[in-house]
């Protein structure tokens, strides 16, 4: 701020005052006191030279303070604008950072629950997996069954199919066996009674007295005992008796 000038008017007028309050004893001409009065007024006049030269500097250095003020002001205030600015920037880089974290740890959420997912689709494709084969082994398994079931069933089968042809072979074998026997049975039983018969001949032929039928009667006995050893021999070779 300008100072206040000293007003100069009244110290002019003090002068004139002091220069009336004299006594008026004093006996000095008016020409006198007009000197008097020019080199008060000179004084005056200097001394208002000095004072409004005094005001003007202190006009100026006022004026060069407040502009030195003004300065310091726009300084300042560009200080305050600059610290504003990097204010404004710091708070913007940290919420540009804080939105960068923000977005890395949504990303990071974001590939965990993916991971998470992923894991868990894994999990569920190797289960299934996993019970796929479980089913096609019981599967597998059951079919094997059933094959085995079936092949064991046909080899029963075979089985007792052969074991009924054996035992129709060895009644078939049976069968002719007791039919061999029978004939065999048979033809014993008629060589037993053709021989009875033979002898009863030979008894009869035995009783004749001639010549003739006692030749007749020796061939017939000799035929017999021969057919006799025959049917023997075949009996025992029928039994598995071997002629040494």
């Amino acid at each position: 701020m300008t100072p206040d000038l000293p007003p100069a008017k009244p110290i002019v007028q003090a002068t004139l005052y002091q220069l009336k309050s004299k006594s008026q004893a004093t006996t000095q001409t008016n020409q006198k006191i007009a000197g008097e009065a020019q080199k008060s007024a000179a004084r005056q006049t200097e001394v208002e030279q000095m004072e409004q030269k005094k005001v003007e500097q202190e006009a100026v250095k006022a004026a060069a303070e407040q502009k030195k003020e003004e300065a310091a002001q726009k300084a300042e205030e560009s200080k305050k604008a600059d610290e504003a600015k990097k204010a404004d920037e710091a708070k913007k880089a940290d919420e540009a950072k804080k939105a960068e974290k923000a977005a890395e740890a949504k990303k990071a959420e974001e590939k965990q629950l993916a991971d998470i997912a992923k894991k868990k689709s894994e999990e569920e494709a190797k289960k299934a997996a996993e019970e796929e084969a479980k089913k096609k082994a019981a599967e597998e398994a059951k079919k094997k069954i059933v094959e085995d079931a079936k092949k064991k069933a046909a080899e029963d089968a075979k089985k007792k199919a052969e074991a009924d042809e054996a035992k129709k072979k060895v009644a078939d074998d049976a069968k002719k066996k007791a039919a061999a026997d029978a004939q065999k049975k048979k033809a014993q039983e008629a060589a037993r009674k053709s021989a009875e018969e033979k002898k009863a001949q030979a008894l009869a032929d035995l009783l004749s007295d001639t010549p003739q039928r006692q030749q007749a009667l020796a061939d017939e006995r000799g035929d017999e005992v021969a057919g006799s050893f025959d049917d023997l021999i075949r009996a025992r070779a029928a039994e598995g008796w071997t002629l040494v």
